[in-house]
């Protein structure tokens, strides 16, 4: 095992007053530099102690990175063979160099989603930034050439996270917490970044998952994060990312080597094609999963049911009227739209978090 502590500047839609650590895995710490705009980016610093050493050098770790590169190898081994020429060697030594060196960034980029999901905020984290052009915010607004990005130094910090003396950042009880509409924009103290209560629970029930499980909930929190950033630049993959987040989840459980009984064709597809017998009854399991997870209620299943119809007519060429009309033009059935929206990544959330609750394994006092 080789730990190590570092740090990266990453940015937030709202400000950061206070600290926020968990165990001794990373912790969140305010920047010197500022931003006045309310729901902008505002930097802060994430710091983690990690091991820096890919599979089989270290041991099995907690994060997804972990599982992932473990996968990864054992299927480059597999394929390469058992006896390895001198080539194939320095293509296998290659293959993990690049994988080491993209270690760090990858599990930046897991904890980030992470707390997008389980917080009221949108973390951001890039190590690929593209430039372009942009205009400078002085009187004379000059075009420049740049890049949108804050950068902060990476440096190691040993072998355990930095001491700090900044007092913690807010929390709240998260049945409070997660009734908030995520993003609103208010005044007072609740600018500042704060967290539920029960933050370090659901990060032990991430860690505790397993095999399967968290690759599922690993995509899901990816596609619920996609959602959040493909809002403002398309509303149907924003809803298209909604709905394939909660189906991420959905098909945790699915064993995907069963097969037809009448044909023997796979049995996750949704009609057999050999003899066209429904195998998979897709808008069923969506909807019940929905309701296993949110509410049984008619309420809830007539949401999942339109969710559903709307998320196929997506996947089939369709686009929803704010993808069609400028932002001036309103009808009832866009409003509607747009209604669907709001709650299909508010439902997103609610359903993850609530599956999580009930599927992580480590022991709740």
């Amino acid at each position: 095992m080789s730990l190590v502590s570092r740090q990266v500047g990453i940015l937030a839609s709202h400000r950061l007053n206070g600290q926020y650590r968990f165990q001794d895995t990373f912790q969140l710490l305010p920047s010197s530099f500022k931003c006045e705009m309310l729901g902008q980016d505002h930097p802060l610093i994430l710091e983690v102690c990690f091991d820096s050493e890919v599979w089989p050098r270290r041991p099995e770790g907690e994060w997804y990175r972990d599982q992932w590169e473990q996968e990864r190898y054992e299927h480059m081994t597999k394929t390469l063979g058992d006896s390895l020429s001198d080539d194939k060697k320095r293509w296998l030594e290659t293959y993990q160099q690049t994988t080491q060196m993209r270690r760090f960034g990858a599990i930046i980029s897991e904890l980030v989603s992470l707390l997008s999901l389980f917080t009221n905020y949108r973390f951001l984290y890039s190590n690929s930034a593209g430039q372009s052009w942009f205009v400078s915010l002085d009187p004379d607004r000059t075009p420049v050439w740049g890049q949108k990005w804050f950068t902060f130094d990476e440096c190691s910090q040993g072998t355990s996270l930095s001491p700090s003396s900044i007092e913690c950042a807010p929390s709240m009880p998260y049945q409070e917490y997660y009734a908030k509409i995520y993003g609103a924009i208010v005044v007072g103290e609740e600018n500042d970044i704060s967290f539920p209560d029960n933050l370090d629970q659901l990060m032990r029930l991430y860690f505790s998952l397993g095999g399967r499980y968290k690759e599922c909930f690993h995509k899901a929190c990816h596609l619920y994060c996609k959602a959040l950033d493909l809002a403002s630049e398309s509303a149907s993959l924003s809803l298209m990312s909604s709905a394939m987040a909660i189906e991420a989840l959905a098909n945790a459980d699915s064993d995907r080597s069963r097969n037809c009984e009448n044909c023997g064709t796979p049995e996750h597809l949704e009609k057999c094609d050999l003899c066209g017998a429904p195998r998979y009854r897709a808008t069923t399991k969506f909807k019940e999963f929905i309701a296993e997870y949110l509410e049984q209620s008619s309420e809830v299943k007539t949401f999942a049911k339109r969710l559903y119809e709307v998320r196929s007519s997506l996947a089939h060429g369709g686009l929803l009227r704010d993808d069609l009309h400028d932002s001036g033009f309103y009808t009832n059935d866009r409003e509607e739209e747009q209604q669907l929206r709001r709650n299909a990544r508010r439902v997103t959330r609610l359903i993850l978090i609530n599956w999580l609750l009930r599927n992580g394994n480590y022991p709740i006092p």
